[in-house]
C-alpha cells in the first residue's frame, strides 16, 4: 500500500488539529512539522510526539502533502514555495489574506 507522507506547517492550535487528523489518516504517515517558534515545536513534540523540524526546507525533504495552518498573512509565500516543490497543499481557511494572493495561490495550483 502506498501511503502519502504528510506534514503540518505552523503547530500551534490549528495545526495541531492537523496533525491529528493526518496522524488517524490510514493511506498517510504523519511525517513531521515546522514552525518557526521553538517554543510551538517543543510543545507539538512533546504532546503530538510529532517529529519536528528546524528549518521548512527539512520538512519539505520528507513529505509529499502539507498542511499550511500558519497565520494568514504567511499562506501566500509558504503555498507557493510548497506547490513550487511539487507539493500537495492543504491550506487552512481563510486562504489568503487578499483576493490577489488567493488568486495567485490559485494559479499556481492549476499550473502545477
Amino acid at each position: 500500500m502506498i501511503r502519502l507522507r504528510a506534514g503540518v506547517v505552523g503547530v500551534g492550535h490549528l495545526g495541531s488539529h492537523h496533525a491529528r487528523a493526518w496522524s488517524k489518516t490510514k493511506d498517510a504517515v504523519l511525517s513531521g512539522g515546522f514552525d518557526p517558534d521553538p517554543s510551538a515545536r517543543a510543545r507539538a513534540a512533546r504532546e503530538l510526539k510529532l517529529p519536528m523540524f528546524d528549518t521548512l526546507e527539512e520538512l519539505l525533504d520528507r513529505v509529499d502533502v502539507v498542511s499550511i495552518a500558519a497565520p494568514t498573512p504567511q499562506h501566500h509565500e509558504l503555498t507557493l514555495t510548497c506547490l513550487g516543490r511539487g507539493l500537495h497543499v492543504l491550506v487552512e481557511k481563510p486562504m489568503a489574506a487578499t483576493v490577489t494572493e488567493g488568486s495567485s495561490m490559485l494559479a499556481a495550483a492549476r499550473a502545477g
